[in-house]
C-alpha cells in the first residue's frame, strides 16, 4: 500500500486479536475509500524499526485514550501509565532505539483501542489532513 514520495506510516497490529487489530483496518479503509498522501507500511516485528530511518510515524491501537491523537514523544508513554502502547514490545523497542540513538523522533498515531473502526477512520483521515497541511 504504498504512494509514491508518500510520507510513510508504520501499522502495528495483530489481525487476530480484535483490540490489536483496529489500526491495520483503519489503513485499510482509508487506502481503499481514497488512496493517501501517506504510505502504509504494516510491520510485522517492532525490531524491523530500524530499516525505516530516524524519524518514525506509527499507528497502533493504545489502550486509555478515548480519542485519537498523536503521542509526540515517548516520555508520555512512560508518564502516563493509563497511556501506554498495548504491545510491550513496541514501546520497548521504542524507548531502547531512543535510548541507543538510533532514532531521533517517533511520532505515534494513537487509535484507542475499543474505537469503532467508523469513527477511528474518520478520526485518523482528519489528523492525517492537518499533518499534510503542517508540512
Amino acid at each position: 500500500m504504498e504512494a509514491n514520495n508518500a510520507k510513510k506510516i508504520l501499522v502495528f497490529g495483530n489481525p487476530l486479536i480484535e483490540n490489536d487489530s483496529i489500526a491495520l483496518k483503519v489503513a485499510h479503509s482509508i487506502h481503499k475509500k481514497n488512496g493517501s498522501s501517506f504510505a502504509f507500511e504494516f510491520v510485522n516485528s517492532p525490531e524491523e524499526l530500524e530499516k525505516y530511518g530516524k524519524e518514525l510515524l506509527i499507528m497502533d491501537a493504545v489502550n486509555g485514550l478515548d480519542r485519537v491523537q498523536v503521542l509526540e514523544s515517548l516520555d508520555s508513554i512512560r508518564l502516563a501509565p493509563r497511556i501506554t502502547t498495548h504491545d510491550f514490545d513496541l514501546a520497548f523497542n521504542l524507548k531502547l532505539l531512543e535510548k541507543t540513538k538510533r532514532i531521533d523522533k517517533v511520532r505515534i498515531i494513537a487509535i484507542p483501542q475499543e474505537m469503532s473502526v467508523q469513527m477511528a477512520v474518520f478520526s485518523v483521515e482528519k489528523l492525517l489532513k492537518r499533518m499534510k497541511k503542517a508540512k
